[in-house]
Order: structure tokens, then C-alpha cells, then sequence
């Protein structure tokens, strides 16, 4: 994350994107449950993009996580933050509309 802050150029210069194959997977099955009217309409591109990255920024920094947010300790604060992704994301996945 931070190589991509820091040096936009050489992001913009990039030939292989290795999250990409898993991104398209996921998009393309929130596509699909949104046509089967199993999720609601919402951005899917948008949604996967952001959803990666508040992983990504969670996961890199828990011993930070912890401090700012008053925890005791790192493994209290990715078990929290693991079942509030999971119910946070159903719920928005189920009901979620523009």
C-alpha cells in the first residue's frame, strides 16, 4: 500500500497485477448474485476494490489498530475485526441498494 502512495508512476507503469484474477472472480459472483436477486444493486467494482483494501490496511497494522482503538492486544482486535467483517458484509451484501 505504501509503495503505491509513495510511487504512482511506477503503479501506472505496471504490467502484472496479481490481484487481478482474484478481484474478476469476486466481481463476477456479486454479479451474478445480483442478477439472481440474491444481493442488492450496488457498484460491484467499487465494492470488491474498497472491501480489499480496508482488509489490506486492517491486516497490515493490528498492533496499531489496538492502540488507537483502546484494545488489549492484537489478537483480540483481528478476532473483532473478523466477525464484524463477516456480519458487516452480509448485511450489506443482502441490503444494500442505490
Amino acid at each position: 500500500m505504501r509503495e503505491l502512495m509513495e510511487n504512482p508512476a511506477r503503479a501506472a507503469e505496471a504490467r502484472h497485477w496479481h490481484m487481478r484474477p482474484v478481484t474478476s472472480i469476486w466481481i463476477d459472483l456479486i454479479r451474478r448474485g445480483q442478477h439472481a436477486g440474491a444481493l442488492g444493486k450496488f457498484d460491484a467494482e467499487m465494492f470488491v476494490f474498497s472491501f480489499t483494501g480496508a482488509i489490506a490496511h486492517f491486516y497490515s497494522a493490528p498492533t496499531a489498530a489496538a492502540a488507537i482503538l483502546s484494545i488489549a492486544g492484537s489478537a483480540e482486535v483481528v478476532g473483532r475485526y473478523r466477525s464484524w467483517l463477516a456480519d458487516g458484509t452480509l448485511a450489506m451484501l443482502r441490503g444494500y441498494s442505490h
